[in-house]
This record gives C-alpha cells, sequence and structure tokens, in this order.
C-alpha cells in the first residue's frame, strides 16, 4: 500500500508545468527568471531558435537553438513554432518540440513572452499558467525605460507600448509586483509551487487511485449515473 501511494505522488510531478513570464521592458523579467533558476534545478527556460549568430560563450541547444532564415521560415509554415518575432531582422521563436519534450521529462517549463505572445501560447497550452509582473508605481516603471531609451522618439514609443502591454495585465492568470527580487521570486515559487496540485496536474493522480484503489464495481455503479 505505502509503496503504491509512493507511484502515486512521484506521478504528480511527472509532467511539468508550462509557465509563462510576461510584462513591460524593464520591469525585470529576466533576472526574476535567473534568480528563480538558481533556486528551481527541476525548472528550466526553454531555449528559443534564433536566426542570429552564435555568441562568445554560447551553445547551441542551451541559450539558443541556431538555425538559418530558411530554416525559421519552414518552421514557421509547418507550424512548428508555438510563437515567433523578429527583432532587427532576427527570427525568435519557441519550438512545439522542446516545450513538450521538456515537460514530458517533468521539467517545469518557463517562457518569457510579450502579451501576443502569451496569448498565443494559452490558446495552445490551456493548462499553461500566465504571471504578469509589474513594478509598484508606473513613476518607477517610466524611469526604467528612460534610462534604456536612445532617443526621445524611441522613449515614446516605449512608454506606449508599456501602457498598452498593462492594460492587457487582467487577461493573465496572476499579477505580480516586483518590489523587490528576493520577494518576487518567492512569490513566483508559491504559485508554480501551488500549481503542482491544481486539477490538470492531478489527473493522473486520481485516474491510478481509482484503478487501483476503489473497487471495480463500485467504479462501474458510478460510471452508470
Amino acid at each position: 500500500m505505502e509503496e503504491h501511494r509512493m507511484d502515486y505522488l512521484d506521478q504528480i510531478g511527472a509532467y511539468g508545468q508550462l509557465i509563462v513570464i510576461s510584462g513591460p521592458a524593464g520591469v525585470g523579467k529576466r533576472t526574476l527568471v535567473r534568480e528563480y533558476l538558481k533556486l528551481h534545478p527541476v525548472a528550466v527556460k526553454c531555449p528559443t531558435v534564433t536566426t542570429r549568430a552564435m555568441r562568445p560563450g554560447e551553445e547551441d541547444g542551451r541559450e539558443h537553438f541556431f538555425i538559418s532564415h530558411k530554416e525559421f521560415d519552414q518552421m514557421i509554415r509547418s507550424r512548428q513554432l508555438v510563437d515567433y518575432t523578429y527583432y532587427n531582422k532576427i527570427g525568435y521563436g519557441s519550438t512545439k518540440h522542446a516545450i513538450e519534450t521538456l515537460r514530458s521529462q517533468g521539467r517545469n517549463v518557463i517562457l518569457i513572452e510579450d502579451v501576443v505572445g502569451s496569448m498565443r501560447v494559452k490558446a495552445q497550452y490551456s493548462d499553461a499558467t500566465l504571471i504578469f509582473f509589474v513594478t509598484p508605481t508606473w513613476e518607477e516603471l517610466e524611469e526604467r525605460i528612460r534610462l534604456r531609451a536612445k532617443s526621445t522618439e524611441e522613449l515614446e514609443d516605449r512608454l506606449i507600448h508599456a501602457q498598452e502591454q498593462i492594460l492587457c495585465a487582467d487577461q493573465f492568470d496572476y499579477v505580480l509586483v516586483n518590489d523587490t527580487v528576493e520577494k518576487s521570486v518567492r512569490r513566483l515559487g508559491q504559485i508554480i509551487h501551488g500549481n503542482r496540485y491544481a486539477k490538470h496536474m492531478m489527473k493522473k493522480f486520481i485516474d491510478s487511485y481509482v484503478e487501483s484503489e476503489i473497487q471495480s464495481h463500485f467504479v462501474d455503479e458510478l460510471k452508470e449515473i
């Protein structure tokens, strides 16, 4: 009996979660994910495919999968990408194969997406958890964006884009305030740990429990109701 119970508990984490992190530029998404991964080795940031050249210190399949523009276009046409974008004529995308392979290994997969990309992921993976980060105040975010902008025109574009994204925050499952990295990483961990026992993660557990522990005639009677 105890051996069976341990098997069931192991099944809860047998299939990893899909966590999508979003928020306006400057909110600290990548810093938070990097710090979270240091504390939770079962989680992994899903490596994306990209058409840019490999940089010193990078490794194919770790930070990114480095592919040609032709291969990237083929993946778009064959719908192998969950989401993709072009930035300065360089393509970036997340593949269904990488996500599903990592999840089947019990890894919690983290994607960093903009609002539109987050909605695309949710449309394909209904069990994905969408988390939106904001700064404690708009003034703080505005200052961070101001430091990044290289011109007045770019600053205005970035501010408008940030406002548009914040207006979509209510489309996410959770909205977290990034007041400090330590607190935000802890809150992120609480959400992901709590999701471990969400109904879609417990399905295999319940199925095994019913099949092995409840008398078959009782199950048959329930199914007939």
